[in-house]
């Protein structure tokens, strides 16, 4: 069995593995969203590991609708790098914190990647483990329960660890690429006690599909379409993200978003700005309106993005700049 042979099979089996997965079915939008998910791919898809060659760490602060009380704020940190003779392999790991309402939820994932040369780009097959700590607060919680009545459900607060791993695929070039993954496979279920009625909540399988390429419009000017796909198929609604980005110099960029829901009703509409030194540090900031229901109850979300790449510094410029 030639080298050929079994890189290729490696590459049907991991598709046939992750289509029969895709078949499952899944409820209720759980992970949290960014807008600047161009940059934040270790999050979405393990497979994304080492795709750029330098080792790089990131992070990102964002706070989702401004001003509603118990909205959402989360903060990751994440850092990976490729091994190996030709970039092959790539490891990394990220520490996730989300906070909603009474839930907090601490995520902390390895990852692991293996890229297979195909055409003039490489296809990433990878795999992630880890855990989730979830906490609620629920005696804080506010029922409607009749006065002098317990409702059981709230009597006590809620603390889980939730073990999972999740499974990508992530095509790639210096000038395009393109994911599929699902970060989280396992449904665990929580429960604040042993009864029937004490069903908290569950885990479900997300599904992310990413899409993006670089157009060349002059030496010094590039446009970067991209797109995010995030599905539960069965009770969360489809959210399809439409991103622009104009790049200058390979320095500075400026772009817009708009987010659609399954009916293709405007969620909002986002403006991206950055720019990346040639020491390999990249910045970036975004801003979302909201053109949804909740627009008279919130003041917009707010997105900071910072990180850095090993391998340029001094007037070296990395060889190839970070477009994705």
């Amino acid at each position: 069995m030639n080298k050929q042979f079994y890189q290729h099979s490696i590459f049907l089996a991991a598709f046939f593995l992750f289509f029969v997965l895709a078949g499952e079915k899944a409820v209720a939008q759980q992970d949290a969203r960014y807008t600047q998910y161009m940059f934040n791919g270790l999050l979405l898809n393990p497979a994304y590991a080492g795709s750029s060659g330098n080792a790089n760490i990131s992070a990102f602060y964002r706070t989702q609708w401004a001003g509603l009380d118990g909205a959402p704020t989360s903060i990751t940190l994440s850092g990976n790098g490729a091994l190996g003779d030709g970039d092959q392999v790539g490891v990394g790991g990220f520490i996730e914190y989300d906070d909603i309402g009474l839930h907090n939820t601490w995520r902390v994932f390895g990852t692991y990647a293996y890229h297979l040369k195909i055409g003039n780009g490489k296809l990433g097959i990878g795999l992630q483990a880890g855990g989730s700590l979830f906490s609620a607060d629920l005696s804080q919680a506010q029922t409607t329960a009749t006065p002098g009545t317990d409702d059981p459900v709230f009597q006590n607060d809620l603390s889980r660890f939730l073990p999972n791993f999740g499974v990508g695929l992530y095509y790639h070039s210096e000038y395009f690429y393109a994911g599929a993954s699902i970060p989280q496979l396992l449904t665990n279920r929580l429960k604040s006690g042993e009864s029937s009625i004490s069903l908290v909540g569950q885990q479900y399988r997300h599904y992310f599909f990413t899409a993006g390429v670089v157009l060349e419009l002059s030496e010094r000017f590039k446009i970067i379409p991209s797109t995010l796909v995030k599905m539960v198929p069965i009770n969360a609604p489809t959210q399809v993200d439409f991103n622009v980005n104009l790049m200058f110099s390979d320095a500075f960029w400026v772009g817009s978003s708009v987010r659609l829901s399954e009916e293709m009703d405007p969620e909002s509409l986002d403006f991206l700005l950055g720019f990346q030194l040639k020491s390999g540090l990249r910045i970036g900031y975004s801003y979302d309106l909201t053109l949804s229901d909740l627009a008279d109850f919130n003041n917009g979300s707010h997105e900071i993005g910072l990180g850095f790449d090993f391998g340029g510094s001094g007037d070296r410029r990395i060889i190839t700049p970070r477009y994705f």
